[in-house]
């Protein structure tokens, strides 16, 4: 729908749609920045692509959990990567859910990034 290099993977959660992801995440790269859309819950996170490919590297070399935010949006990503030792099946679980921000992460924010 728009960018290069789409894809499409399953979300791992649902709950409500305005506040979490339902049905499945869309996922190209434009202008700099890879784009995750639940297009059914009406959501969005774009992370510069530098940061992504830096964060995912990480997270296949060590594992665990990464989070990216997106102030603009006020979304969260949420990347897990999961090891079943029963199977030896390692995965990736995303989420994209909405956020406010409190009065320090805008302090902060605002400290930062000066805006």
């Amino acid at each position: 729908m728009g960018g290069e290099r789409e894809t499409t993977v399953a979300s791992s959660k649902s709950q409500d749609k305005n506040k979490t992801t339902i049905g499945d995440i869309r996922i190209h790269e434009a202008n700099g920045e890879v784009h995750f859309h639940s297009d059914s819950s009406k959501l969005k996170v774009a992370v510069p692509s530098g940061t992504w490919y830096r964060d995912w590297a990480r997270l296949v070399d060590l594992g665990g959990t990464c989070s990216f935010i997106d102030v603009e949006r006020s979304t969260l990503l949420v990347v897990e990567i999961n090891t079943d030792f029963d199977t030896d099946e390692t995965d990736a679980h995303l989420s994209i859910s909405s956020i406010k921000m409190g009065d320090t992460f805008k302090a902060l924010q605002t400290f930062t990034m000066g805006k």
